[in-house]
């Protein structure tokens, strides 16, 4: 049996974690279908973590979705970086994958308060990474490298160079660890897709910076991981 919260492997019959101490079978209370929405709401406001963690580590996409729909509406009015900081520290891979596509909701909005966010998602996964099914470990790096082609794009279009490509570059590492793993042909050729876009994107950013006499020690290797990313392309 392995805990939803940090991927320890369990001997059956447990009741908590080796690992973390969580109980390893939390309530879920289902939501009836239409009404997710609505329920997800009054768990944010309320600040009922627990409960959204047990909905969304069923790994049910209606979840996922209506989690997410949720924190947009909620947003400007409640402390919603506490609310998901909250919840990477106690949920599982499909809360943190839950959690990522709220960031990426949340961007247009206002972007930067939650970068911090991406950052603890990231430690977490580390120490988890061992003992992630591979289905799960390949749509958390999917959701990673969407929100940092997100912000990316974020200050692509607003032609801010210094910090758009950083953010490329994590995109296109990202899509190079998808690349990596085992997936089906139509999920290799969304990869290429990405690949391609990313290498193009950052040849932009990279060229407009060079002329507008911009520079960054956060630039740092981007003409190796392109080299890589155009022999994985071609």
């Amino acid at each position: 049996m392995r805990c939803l919260h940090c991927g320890w492997e369990c001997p059956e019959g447990a009741r908590f974690c080796g690992g973390c101490g969580k109980p390893l079978t939390p309530s879920i209370h289902p939501i009836p279908s239409g009404a997710e929405k609505v329920v997800f709401r009054q768990y944010i406001a309320s600040g009922n973590v627990d409960e959204v963690v047990a909905l969304l580590e069923t790994g049910e996409k209606r979840y996922k979705q209506a989690f997410v729909e949720a924190i947009k509406e909620v947003a400007s009015t409640t402390n919603i970086l506490g609310f998901l900081s909250q919840l990477i520290e106690t949920g599982g891979a499909h809360s943190l994958i839950s959690c990522l596509d709220g960031v990426r909701a949340l961007i247009e909005l206002d972007a930067l308060p939650y970068l911090p966010l991406v950052v603890l998602c990231e430690e977490k996964i580390a120490r988890m990474a061992e003992n992630m099914e591979q289905a799960v470990a390949a749509e958390y790096f999917v959701s990673l490298l969407m929100v940092y082609r997100d912000y990316g794009m974020y200050f692509f279009r607003r032609e801010e160079w210094t910090s758009a490509i950083p953010f490329l570059k994590a995109w296109l590492e990202k899509i190079m660890v998808v690349n990596d793993l085992s997936m089906e042909s139509a999920s290799r050729v969304a990869v290429a897709q990405q690949l391609s876009a990313a290498i193009s994107l950052l040849g932009i950013a990279c060229s407009s910076a060079a002329e507008a006499g911009e520079s960054s020690e956060d630039w740092t290797g981007i003409e190796e991981i392109m080299r890589k990313a155009l022999s994985a392309v071609f």
